[in-house]
């Protein structure tokens, strides 16, 4: 389900590469700016719904299941890996690379297909470890072949995604002690979900993020033709 809420289209993300290929100089690329919502959102997402997965998964299917919370936490670094592997796929597609695409995920199928069976008998979570860990390392297999399309090293695309990956990872943890103490399970659900979103809004703010900027002006338009 959350893995779901982080996809896109991937015939309009190759649309929106192709125009990025057109408007930006060659040897200083990085994610478009339409692609910028993802980057806003994906790692608040992630972290988000790793902070209140315990309380989540009480709340609509019982405390049985409450050690199962542990596993979806990990899979939310996955769920904020997959969408920018997703936006590099897309780009080297764009490129008219599509054999570049088709062995690149092969290939992870593959590993995590091999993996998986050389693992089992260490259990569940060291498998969900592992196919985290995999994802992890392709993100930068995809780095790799976007930067010899589009010379984008490793310093750049660091730079687009840690300020936002660090922003969300300090509003989590701080949301995390402030409401550490409440015992009620749907207050403290929601108790989360506020402090986070409001903390995170504060802090794009300041930072002065324009792609926080352009949703604000999006929503505020669509209000006054009401």
């Amino acid at each position: 389900m959350f893995l779901s809420c982080t996809r896109h289209d991937s015939t309009s993300s190759a649309t929106r590469f192709g125009r990025f290929k057109r408007r930006r100089r060659p040897t200083t690329q990085g994610f478009p700016q339409d692609d910028a919502l993802y980057l806003f959102s994906d790692f608040s997402y992630a972290t988000w719904f790793w902070i209140v997965s315990r309380e989540f998964i009480i709340i609509t299917i019982t405390e049985e299941w409450v050690a199962s919370a542990e596993l979806l936490q990990i899979l939310c670094i996955s769920g904020a890996i997959l969408p920018l592997c997703t936006l590099m796929s897309n780009l080297v597609i764009s490129k008219g690379k599509s054999g570049i695409n088709f062995w690149v995920t092969i290939s992870l199928g593959l590993a995590q297909i091999i993996t998986m069976a050389l693992i089992w008998p260490y259990g569940i979570h060291t498998m969900v470890v592992s196919y985290v860990g995999l994802n992890l390392l392709w993100l930068f297999i995809w780095h790799f072949f976007t930067s010899k399309l589009i010379h984008y090293n490793i310093f750049l695309f660091l730079k687009d995604i840690m300020p936002f990956a660090l922003s969300a990872t300090v509003v989590m943890i701080i949301t995390y002690y402030l409401t550490r103490n409440i015992e009620n399970l749907y207050i403290l659900l929601g108790a989360r979900i506020l402090i986070a979103a409001l903390l995170y809004f504060a802090v794009m703010k300041i930072a002065r993020v324009k792609i926080l900027d352009e949703c604000l002006s999006f929503v505020h338009s669509k209000f006054t033709k009401l």
